[in-house]
């Protein structure tokens, strides 16, 4: 080979080298930034599975899980009862009873146990200062109102513990409406937030309507958010087991005819989809909301990584989604309701505003087409994402009305 050809095979190794090493930093970045709420220590494997088994071993239907609750009352206004401490009772409730073999799998599992150094703040997110500030303003002061009327109400910290030993923590309000046997109503919303949010921020304005059709409320923070442990967002692949864990909770806690509906928005809306076609999912649930969801993590970033980051899909998603497989065991294309929602037996209420940027509803006119089940569907012309509540409040409830005759609760 001669000297010219040998600097060309040089030059062209070297520029190969350049172009794998910026791909990897920027897939690398863009994983960082999507994926973890800061960077990852994931399954810290001391038994010697690889983490495809352990992730298996998460998708099994008995293992074992501990429930715990404690009664909170909001505060009240006077000087003299601000100096007293608020009494706790703290009790667990009864363990679901689980094959030995099923045991010897969760203790197997190692736990990752690391809570969030930045909490969402409960007087004003970032992201509710900012939406003031733009085109949806006229709908902040609903959403200030709602988060306000939430937390008069009294309310119990839940937790209970995930498949993989996560601690995650919920608000229980319980509404004397229609009393049961426990002392409370004997239905209730399980609601579902989306990505890096909470459910008081994203279905609060829902809320009171709930409250009046005598629901209690469970509002739970999703594993990496909120009070709940846990170093990474896995966008329904892991999420689907927990929200699957919180109905065992209440219908453990509560009984067989305790009625569930699963309320989830955005990336909550893909988990409770998700949540809702597994086979250990508690008879209890009888009915879904799911608005705005997206089909697919993958399908979402393909249309979020060139429209909002301006980052070309490949090699960036490619990468990204193998590093996720390195760090946390799953990729993007792991998960997708179009094969759930086949399998869902109970009604469902698809919802989606015409004008979401976001998530294009054409992901739940997918969904839609795809779903058995009893269904139904509102396209909310418009509406941005996750604003279809505000800007057709009186359609949403009369679909939620039907949606509730069909369940029967």
């Amino acid at each position: 080979m001669n000297t010219t050809a040998k600097k060309m095979t040089a030059g062209a190794g070297a520029a190969a080298a350049l172009i794998m090493a910026a791909t990897y930093v920027t897939g690398e970045l863009v994983y960082r930034f999507t994926f973890p709420r800061k960077r990852m220590k994931v399954f810290t494997n001391t038994s010697g599975s690889s983490k495809s088994s352990i992730i298996s071993a998460i998708k099994s239907k008995a293992v074992a899980s501990a429930y715990s609750f404690t009664h909170s009352v909001p505060k009240p206004n006077s000087k003299k009862s601000q100096n007293q401490k608020s009494k706790t009772n703290t009790e667990k409730s009864p363990a679901i009873e689980v094959p030995k073999s099923s045991k010897a799998v969760s203790e197997a599992l190692p736990a990752v146990h690391v809570k969030r150094t930045v909490a969402i703040p409960a007087d004003e997110p970032a992201y509710l200062t900012a939406m003031s500030r733009g085109p949806q303003a006229a709908f902040v002061e609903r959403i200030r109102e709602a988060r306000a009327w939430l937390a008069s109400l009294p309310r119990e910290r839940v937790s209970i513990v995930s498949r993989d030993g996560l601690k995650l923590i919920g608000r229980f309000y319980p509404n004397p409406a229609g009393e049961s046997a426990q002392g409370v109503s004997d239905k209730t919303i399980l609601i579902v937030h989306g990505y890096r949010s909470s459910g008081e921020y994203d279905l609060s304005c829902g809320c009171p309507y709930f409250w009046e059709k005598g629901f209690n409320l469970l509002i739970i923070d999703g594993r990496g958010h909120g009070e709940s442990e846990g170093e990474y967002i896995t966008f329904g692949q892991l999420e689907r087991y927990d929200v699957v864990e919180w109905c065992k909770y209440l219908a453990c806690r509560f009984g067989p005819s305790h009625k569930i509906v699963l309320d989830g928005m955005s990336m909550g809306c893909t988990i409770v989809l998700l949540a809702a076609a597994e086979p250990d999912l508690p008879a209890n649930v009888c009915a879904v909301i799911a608005d705005c969801g997206f089909v697919s993590p993958y399908g979402e970033f393909r249309h979020v990584l060139p429209n909002m980051l301006h980052l070309p899909v490949f090699p960036t998603l490619y990468l990204a989604s193998f590093i996720c497989r390195l760090r946390a065991g799953f990729t993007t294309k792991n998960v997708s309701t179009l094969d759930a929602v086949k399998k869902i037996k109970i009604p469902v209420l698809f919802v989606h505003g015409l004008d979401d940027k976001y998530v294009p509803p054409r992901n739940t006119e997918q969904n839609y087409d795809a779903c058995t089940a009893p269904k139904d569907v509102l396209f909310v012309e418009g509406a941005g994402h996750g604003m279809s509540f505000l800007y057709a409040e009186d359609e949403y409830k009369a679909k939620v009305d039907s949606l509730f005759a069909k369940a029967g609760v």
